[in-house]
């Protein structure tokens, strides 16, 4: 194309104060148990779980679903017919935990979601923005609790930096000023975000 214009809806837009932002630092072999524990120990009345592979959300739905009797598993592979149904049984909150890629972060209206999970850490931050805006919606108080390991730590300082998130660590709290920005960004603002929390995951 000649001189075109590209035009983004999201890019360093501040995050609505109705959203709670959480994160969790935590080892990737412990997002299960971790998840677990939010599950039973938090007041949720409607939840979506977000994987970002189709193999990897089976895996975690196949996990949880002996102790969960409300929850379902949606994805790009499953017919049209069957997706508008779970959609529609999610909306009528009749599922409670729905694990989901990311085919259900877009243009969805759950007024029911208390809490969105990114169980797997976003691709990038408009996928980060997209997930976390099925809830929190219209003013709502929503709850979004990010699982992040050690390789992740810098892409969540620049997600902080950029949306301009007061992020509530759970557990152990990493020293992002000790972690290098990306060029061109600056340093020393993350101290004013750290806050210690004694919610369920320390």
């Amino acid at each position: 194309l000649k001189d075109p214009v590209k035009i983004s809806l999201y890019g360093k837009k501040a995050s609505p104060k109705s959203l709670k932002h959480c994160f969790n630092h935590i080892g990737p072999n412990l997002r299960v148990d971790r998840l677990e524990k939010y599950l039973s120990d938090l007041d949720i009345d409607q939840c979506l779980v977000f994987c970002n592979s189709r193999i990897g959300g089976e895996k975690l739905h196949h996990k949880i679903r002996k102790r969960h009797n409300s929850i379902e598993f949606i994805h790009g592979g499953i017919d049209q017919n069957r997706r508008t149904s779970i959609y529609n049984r999610f909306t009528k909150g009749k599922i409670k935990i729905m694990v989901a890629t990311d085919i259900a972060s877009r243009g969805l209206d759950f007024s029911n979601v208390t809490h969105v999970f990114n169980y797997d850490f976003p691709r990038d931050h408009e996928i980060y923005t997209h997930r976390t805006g099925r809830t929190g919606r219209a003013g709502r108080n929503g709850t979004a609790i990010t699982f992040v390991t050690s390789r992740e730590l810098k892409t969540v300082k620049k997600l902080i930096t950029n949306f301009k998130i007061e992020a509530e660590w759970h557990g152990n709290v990493p020293d992002l000023n000790k972690i290098k920005h990306h060029a061109g960004q600056s340093d020393g603002k993350q101290r004013h975000y750290h806050k210690k929390s004694n919610r369920p995951g320390g």
